[in-house]
């Protein structure tokens, strides 16, 4: 019976798509056997083809390929354009945002319909804002916003508003994203496409959500999904059930927010829906993590981060590597969590690479597709003037000609000044991030050594005086009744957990030293090399300008880099005489560090953690430092570091 019943089913599927294909078949052989000029034809198979891209990409792409033909023959500009636009939003649904991108600018250079023109302005902008790039995302958005509004079309004007809030959502600016999803509400409700007014609830959910309203949010985005589940929309489904488990889950409720972000997942799935999946295993992670599943939230988490890598998302894969650092740093495994804020750090540093890239792309695309819209425009004229007198028409090339050289070299030169603004922006961004991310460290680290330190400190310090002092009582009662061996014994005892006390304090006080919480940089500078100096090594210290202290940041940083250059000469250098040198004046400090121990070979020798430890320090400030060394002849390290840098 079951067999049965599952046959039927298989052929209920199987006759659904033999009559879907047939009708579109049928709609486009009635469109190719009309009387239909071949212009007509190419825009009515292009209407045809965008009602399929979503749920059969591949039938889309097979009327696209038809209508291409047609347009190609007849040089119909708008046409190819169309066929560059529907392939853009099928790669783009793939989860294939630069190829989408690069797919689009050819589209916008030939398009001549001013409503297709708006939707692609308006797409360009969300593709954009999907690749993290904030002005170049603004500036098509508003293009297709001018043009939208030019002709009043509710629906294009919601599109290009809606990409704009969106991005005002990535950035922060809930006050603006919450204007411009208003006025997409508006345009909605105008249009009267439901489909709008409901993905517009479910945006002003998100801006709520951002916001920590959790019930204004959740109330959004359950009047979303009633009016998504009325039109059967499967794909937008899959959207809300994405923000409804985002949203339950940073309420606190874990159990619908596990619920809802796994159907989530389940529908994406089905539908291989790609471009949006590493958000979903992210979110389900996070909270995962939330409910204390710490097993599972490291499953989910490292999936978002191989999924965003392999779909090559740009902006999933860079937020996948923050996600799985601050969750290992959250749960105390600070090993990991180092290892992928370094990654996230140099996915960062990459980010300029990929934009240099991109630029060259962008700037040949452009190109291509200007010289190629020129080409169809002197063909155009060309039937024109074919009636005309030569001489007329050889004036007229050689000015339009003109004309086209002075506006693509004005044109290249507008791209390579704003390609080189966008280029320092993303500098200046990516220099901001890794100060950030340096910064986290550093706090971080130090962070630990006060917990180590006052862990030592208030417990085992505690313990051992106590053991000490009951110690020195116990004995003290049974002495009389104590041999000379006993006696010697129990002061050995005694001697050894004194010296285990002195040996803590001593090992807390170096991890987080009181004098440089207290007094200062010098005070601690002193006290730790005053603790070091004996017979066997001469230390000489001079300290100029440290009259007053300086911020917590550089006096921590100057004095781990003090003691890990002194701690290597004792370790490494065999050297019987250190002298320090520190000198601050208005605009920076400066210290240099010599030894007259064995030197090394700075050719051949590998830098080591505590080198690349002290560089990483002196990075953050800005500072710079230079190593000076040779077999036989010592070390001298010059440390320089500006105290008003930005």
């Amino acid at each position: 019976m079951l067999k049965f019943i599952l046959s039927l089913y298989f052929s209920f599927i199987t006759i659904t798509s033999f009559a879907q294909e047939i009708n579109y078949k049928k709609q486009v052989q009635n469109v190719i056997s009309s009387k239909l000029n071949d212009e007509q034809k190419v825009d009515s198979l292009f209407s045809i083809a965008i009602k399929f891209y979503k749920k059969e990409p591949d039938v889309s792409l097979k009327i696209a390929d038809q209508f291409y033909e047609i347009a190609e023959s007849n040089k119909y500009s708008n046409g190819l354009g169309s066929f560059w636009y529907l392939k853009s939003r099928i790669e783009e649904r793939q989860g294939n945002i630069n190829i989408a991108k690069d797919f689009n600018y050819k589209a916008i250079g030939l398009l001549k319909d001013s409503t297709k023109l708006s939707a692609a302005y308006s797409f360009q902008s969300w593709i954009f804002r999907r690749l993290s790039l904030k002005e170049k995302s603004i500036e098509y958005g508003i293009k297709g916003v001018e043009i939208a509004e030019a002709l009043n079309n509710y629906n294009l004007i919601y599109n290009a508003y809606n990409n704009i809030a969106a991005l005002y959502v990535g950035e922060r600016d809930y006050v603006l994203a919450r204007k411009y999803h208003l006025l997409c509400s508006k345009y909605a409700k105008l249009s009267g496409n439901k489909s709008k007014i409901a993905a517009n609830l479910g945006n002003l959910g998100i801006v709520s959500l951002r916001e920590k309203k959790y019930d204004e949010a959740i109330a959004y985005h359950k009047q979303s999904l009633k009016v998504f589940k009325e039109l059967k929309d499967s794909s937008e489904i899959a959207f809300v059930y994405n923000d409804l488990g985002a949203t339950y889950s940073q309420k606190g409720d874990q159990v619908n927010g596990i619920k809802y972000l796994r159907e989530s997942i389940r529908l994406r799935e089905k539908m291989k829906e790609s471009n949006e999946l590493a958000y979903t295993y992210n979110y389900l992670g996070e909270a995962y993590n939330y409910a204390g599943n710490f097993k599972e939230a490291e499953k989910w988490i490292k999936k978002a981060l191989a999924f965003a890598v392999e779909i090559n998302n740009t902006k999933q894969n860079f937020e996948a590597l923050e996600s799985v650092s601050n969750f290992y740093a959250s749960n105390k495994k600070l090993d990991s969590a180092y290892k992928y804020l370094n990654l996230y750090k140099t996915f960062g540093d990459s980010l300029r690479k990929i934009d240099n890239a991109l630029a060259i792309n962008e700037l040949t695309t452009r190109f291509e597709t200007e010289k190629k819209d020129q080409e169809i425009k002197l063909l155009s004229k060309d039937k024109e003037l074919q009636k005309a007198e030569i001489k007329n028409k050889n004036y007229l090339l050689l000015f339009i000609g003109f004309i086209a050289i002075a506006i693509i070299s004005i044109g290249l030169f507008i791209i390579y000044k704003r390609k080189a603004n966008e280029k320092l922006n993303l500098q200046k961004e990516i220099i901001k991030q890794q100060d950030l991310a340096t910064k986290a460290v550093l706090e971080a680290e130090e962070k630990e050594r006060r917990r180590i330190s006052g862990d030592l400190h208030d417990g085992v310090g505690q313990m051992l005086s106590a053991s000490l002092l009951n110690l020195n009582h116990f004995i003290a009662s049974v002495k009389d009744k104590l041999s000379a061996s006993e006696e010697e014994k129990a002061k050995t005892t005694i001697s050894l957990v004194t010296e285990s006390y002195d040996e803590m304090r001593s090992v807390s006080h170096q991890m987080m030293p009181n004098a440089l919480l207290k007094s200062g940089l010098s005070t601690a500078i002193r006290e730790f090399l005053n603790k070091i100096e004996s017979d066997d090594l001469k230390i000489n210290l001079s300290i100029n300008g440290l009259n007053q202290r300086l911020d917590e940041q550089t006096e921590t940083v100057m004095y781990r880099i003090v003691q890990e250059c002194v701690n290597n000469i004792i370790k490494h250098a065999n050297a019987n005489q250190i002298t320090i040198q520190i000198n601050k004046d208005a605009e920076a400090i400066s210290c240099t560090i010599e030894d007259n121990g064995l030197g090394f070979d700075k050719t051949i020798s590998v830098k080591g953690v505590g080198l690349s430890n002290i560089e990483s320090r002196i990075s953050f400030l800005k500072g710079e430092v230079e190593i000076d060394s040779a077999l036989g002849k010592g070390t001298l390290v010059s440390i320089y570091i500006p105290l008003n840098s930005d």
